[in-house]
């Protein structure tokens, strides 16, 4: 029962975040930095509670689940990483491309755009 409570809080959540619109002014230091916070802020709203604030696989949530999620950290392991082969994952969740079926795909509740952003910040969890 509480898999199954955690997982439906999980789409809620994803359901319930808010939408993203790009900044449409300023110069191009202060889009990247605004880009950069607004990946953070996805990331921290969605992926965190599974793959803990740092990325490391370790969020309040991971410990139910009988696989681990992965951990953004291992900067070995990331460099073996696509962006499309995330975007894939993020967009579709684990399911449908055959891996353990925990994380749900966020393609519904976030944009191309989001996801990307969110790609982005993993990428400066790698250390």
């Amino acid at each position: 029962m509480k898999r199954v409570t955690a997982i439906l809080l999980i789409f809620a959540l994803t359901v319930a975040g808010a939408t993203y619109a790009p900044a449409q002014e300023g110069d191009g230091a202060a889009a990247a930095e605004a880009a950069k916070a607004e990946g953070a802020r996805i990331y921290l709203e969605r992926c965190a509670a599974c793959h803990g604030e740092s990325g490391r696989g370790d969020g309040p949530m991971a410990k139910m689940y009988p696989v681990p999620p992965t951990s953004f950290a291992d900067a070995s392991f990331m460099e073996t990483r696509t962006d499309e082969g995330m975007r894939e994952i993020i967009s579709l969740g684990d399911r449908p491309i055959g891996r353990a079926p925990f994380m749900p795909g966020f393609g519904i509740a976030l944009s191309e755009g989001e996801i990307d952003l969110v790609i982005g910040h993993i990428k400066t969890l790698a250390k």
